[in-house]
Parts: structure tokens; C-alpha cells; sequence
């Protein structure tokens, strides 16, 4: 944190331990603003506070509210306290109605945004899961259904995927999904990064998700829900390092997934899919990769910021 010093001891006057994890969660988004502003976010005016809460690109309003509570808390804090000469009041000042608090371009993946970003966090020719995983994420199945899903059950050729008892859960997804996917399948070996010593696929499973492993306790054994999101994790942490943002999580892919079927059934359907009238059909979408954290006015309210850039770009 920028002045870590100094919020940190402000943040020792909280006695709730997880409020304070909170907050120190909240001031953290700040740092790198502060940094280049080489100024603290208690020292900064209304129109200086509004830039900064535009910049951390709040998913919803109800985000930005607890974030501009704590730093409200924060900034009266050092006032009270007179820890800069020159306290500003703007974080005491702005409200949710001065920020603009989604930026669909930041978090929400078109298929072509969410490949070129994991092409940016990994090699795909070393064959992590979290390739596929993502990928399968995005086109609405659920984390479970990755895992248990078999050989048997996905037919690259007709770009088709079935559930457990034959049933379509996928179809027509793009040749340059099926490309990824028929590369991740037919990999059989890999290397150790760094080095060139091979590791190879253990074929003894039938699940789609095959590990590449050295260690004889684990073949014959399936990946588990956690081993393969902490390869989503690692991925994540790269793509961080290259561009700043946190794109690559399950919850923020299978959300980019809901809203492009959104879309696409909208288009289809040739009616608002927020409407009242078309409210199961939007909430069945919106659940078909598990439960949303978010309100459904939230939802709905990010969805139409995806549509309307999805229509300006075209």
C-alpha cells in the first residue's frame, strides 16, 4: 500500500478483524494511483477522488459504496489526526452518483478477449488445464461438470459437448475454441519449465482434464475442482503482471459466458432479455453456470453495459 506506514496504523484502531482485512483490501485498490499521483488518497481533492474512484473500475455501484465507506473512514481518520499538513476532503465529498462504476472493456470477456489473455498468462503448449477449464467455464458448464466431464462426452468434430446422460449442454462453439481444445486433447507430452525433461500425460483416465505428472501417487487419479482453479490462479497472477487487471478468475468468466448468451438469445429472441416478461429466461441464463454474487439489478445493470459496448463495437 502506498503509505503503508500510515494506513496501517489507522487500520490497527479497528478492532473487528475482518472488517479491517476489508478495508485494508479497499485502500489497497488505491496504491497504484497513489503512487503515480505521489499523492495519498486523504490528501486529494473532489475532482482528484473522482478521477481515482474511476480509475479502480468498481463492478457495481453497490462495490463502490463499501469501497468509498472505507476510505471515508480513512481519510477522516487523518484529519482527525492531522497526519498530512494538507488533508483533503475529497473522499469525504464524492458519492456513488459521481463515478461511472462499470467498465465493461476491463472485466467482461468477449471469446476473443478471454483467448488472447490466457495467451498472454501461459504457453498453451504446455497443456495447463486452466486452458480448457476457462474455456468450457466461458460456454456455460458448470465447474463440476469440467471435472467429471469424459472423453466420450465431447465431440470436437461437430463442436458439440454432452452431459452425463447424452444430453446437449454445448454446441456451435467456434472453430478457435474447438482448435484450442483438439490441441489440449491430443497433447501428450509436455516439459518442465525450464528444462527438457518430458512429462507425460497419465492416458489411464478417461475424464477430458488429464494430468501431466512425474509423481507415480498421482496417476490414475482425476484433477480436483481446487487443483485445477489453482492453475486458473497462477494464470491469473501472469496475466497480472502483464496488464494490471484481474481478468481471469472462474466467477469473471463464467460471467463474460452468461452475458454473451444473453446476447445472442436477445438477438434471437428479438426482445429486451431484461424485460419483465422475459425474467426466466434471463435468470435462466444467468444461473447456468452457477449462482451469481451479485444482486439481480446488479446483473441486469452490467449486462446492459456489456450490450451497449458490444453494439459499439460493431
Amino acid at each position: 500500500m502506498y503509505n503503508a506506514e500510515v494506513k496501517e496504523k489507522f487500520l490497527s484502531t479497528i478492532e473487528d478483524e475482518s472488517n479491517a482485512k476489508t478495508i485494508r483490501n479497499h485502500l489497497g485498490k488505491f496504491s497504484k494511483i497513489e503512487s503515480i499521483a505521489e499523492k495519498d488518497i486523504s490528501q486529494m481533492d473532489f475532482n482528484e477522488a473522482v478521477v481515482a474512484a474511476q480509475k479502480i473500475h468498481a463492478r457495481s455501484k453497490s462495490t463502490l459504496k463499501n469501497i468509498l465507506a472505507s476510505t471515508r473512514k480513512y481519510v477522516f481518520w487523518c484529519i482527525e489526526n492531522s497526519v498530512f499538513p494538507d488533508c483533503g476532503k475529497g473522499f469525504s465529498d464524492i458519492t456513488t452518483k459521481d463515478v461511472e462504476c462499470v467498465d465493461p472493456d476491463v472485466f467482461i470477456l468477449s471469446e476473443n478477449d478471454l483467448i488472447s489473455s490466457m495467451r498472454k498468462a501461459c504457453d498453451f503448449s504446455e497443456c495447463s488445464p486452466g486452458v480448457p477449464y476457462l474455456l468450457l467455464t466461458w460456454l456455460g458448464m458448470d465447474k463440476k461438470d469440467i471435472i467429471e466431464l469424459k472423453d466420450s462426452q465431447v465431440d470436437l468434430d461437430k463442436r458439440v459437448v454432452y452431459g452425463k446422460n447424452g444430453e446437449l449442454l454445448i454446441r456451435d462453439f467456434s472453430e478457435s475454441v474447438r482448435d484450442i481444445l483438439k490441441d489440449y486433447r491430443d497433447c501428450k507430452v509436455t516439459y518442465m519449465y525450464g528444462t527438457n525433461k518430458p512429462v507425460y500425460r497419465d492416458m489411464s483416465l478417461d475424464t477430458f482434464l488429464k494430468r501431466f505428472t512425474t509423481k507415480p501417487s498421482y496417476i490414475g487419479k482425476p484433477y480436483s475442482i481446487s487443483a485445477v482453479e489453482g492453475q486458473v490462479s497462477i494464470m491469473n497472477e501472469a496475466y497480472k503482471e502483464v496488464c494490471h487487471e484481474s481478468k481471469l478468475t472462474p466467477l469473471n468468466v463464467a460471467r463474460s459466458g452468461r452475458f454473451f448468451r444473453l446476447f445472442i438469445t436477445e438477438y434471437t429472441l428479438g426482445d429486451d432479455i431484461t424485460a419483465d416478461r422475459n425474467r426466466a429466461l434471463f435468470d435462466e441464463i444467468m444461473k447456468s453456470a452457477g449462482k451469481s454474487q451479485r444482486s439481480r439489478k446488479d446483473d441486469i445493470n452490467m449486462y446492459r453495459e456489456y450490450k451497449k459496448a458490444r453494439l459499439t463495437q460493431r
